[in-house]
């Protein structure tokens, strides 16, 4: 069983060497979220029940799972995790990595590479042919991080705000963003975000950019520039870090900003990437991260199953397309 557990939900897959036997859906499983430990903990069990539930069977069936988990960064957060799952495990083996490592394994067939994910949130993580491991980032913007939605729904609303009142340029994402929350005038948006407002609440802006940025707006597409060139930059540093940036290193892009249509964000990312790592191969995963997951659990097991044989195997969850441009 494979789970991968993310800032905005958690998905559980159970599989054999035949295919995709079942899958399990619930809430956010990152404790670093609005709902805390205890919910993320919760929300991660419940898919893994509704998983099995789903295909019939219970957890003395399952030889191996493995949990990339958003928000395990350090070892505090490692054992606090393996304690409140260890319980409901029962002694059946199972393994918490971050979750930028199955995004990885999904989508780089050696292993060997750096992953960049964004999502809700970003994270950097590279693997070299020894074996050595680094992350940087996912931590936020004070920590260095600029991607994913946490950190574009801002920059969105602070330009909209801005053209607005005149103290930048005009920009769509204006009018975008008032028709997409339903608000008449800037001044309700205003009102809203100061006595109602949650960041969460307004990931539903994210896409906007994108399709604001195809129609020529100047600001949307800037926006999109500078968080492709930061990401980039800093995937190549983690390349950098492990000694890969001198060679055609393998870039893999993960996560559902990636989707957005538009090169942009893509054109940005390569400027970035190809300052530290010039010969660096752009490759978007065209698998889910839970994937990575399974064919870790399969590597815990020592099987040998190839990144050809798991995207044959589990072809029912292909993610993440083709990024455009």
């Amino acid at each position: 069983m494979g789970v991968d557990a993310g800032g905005s939900k958690t998905k559980a897959v159970l599989a054999n060497a035949g295919g995709v036997l079942s899958e399990g859906l619930a809430g956010p499983g990152n404790h670093q979220g609005p709902g805390g430990f205890d919910a993320a903990m919760t929300e991660i069990r419940r898919a893994m029940e509704v998983c099995l539930t789903a295909a019939g069977f219970g957890l003395e069936d399952v030889a191996y799972t493995v949990l990339g988990v958003a928000g395990a960064d350090f070892p505090e957060d490692y054992a606090r995790i393996n304690n409140a799952l260890s319980s409901w495990f029962g002694g059946r083996p199972f393994a918490v990595v971050n979750d930028a490592e199955i995004a990885l394994l999904a989508g780089s067939p050696t292993g060997v590479g750096v992953v960049t994910v964004l999502g809700t949130a970003t994270n950097v993580f590279g693997i070299n042919s020894a074996g050595e491991r680094m992350g940087i980032g996912g931590l936020g913007f004070p920590f260095g991080d600029l991607g994913g939605a946490v950190d574009l729904v801002p920059r969105i609303l602070h330009c909209a705000f801005r053209s607005a009142e005149g103290r930048g340029p005009q920009t769509r994402l204006e009018s975008e963003v008032l028709q997409a929350l339903g608000l008449p005038d800037i001044q309700a948006l205003r009102r809203r975000m100061y006595f109602s407002g949650r960041p969460e609440d307004y990931h539903i802006l994210a896409p906007l950019v994108f399709s604001v940025a195809q129609e020529g707006d100047l600001v949307a597409q800037d926006l999109l520039i500078e968080m492709g060139t930061k990401a980039g930059e800093s995937a190549g540093a983690c390349a950098r870090g492990l000694e890969m940036a001198k060679g055609p290193v393998e870039m893999v892009l993960s996560g559902s900003i990636w989707a957005g249509p538009g090169p942009y964000l893509v054109d940005g990312f390569t400027l970035g990437v190809h300052r530290y790592a010039p010969a660096a191969v752009l490759r978007a995963s065209p698998l889910e991260p839970v994937v990575g997951a399974i064919r870790l659990a399969w590597q815990r097991l020592h099987e040998s199953v190839s990144w050809e044989q798991a995207l044959s195997a589990l072809q029912l969850l292909v993610g993440t397309p083709e990024p455009t441009g």
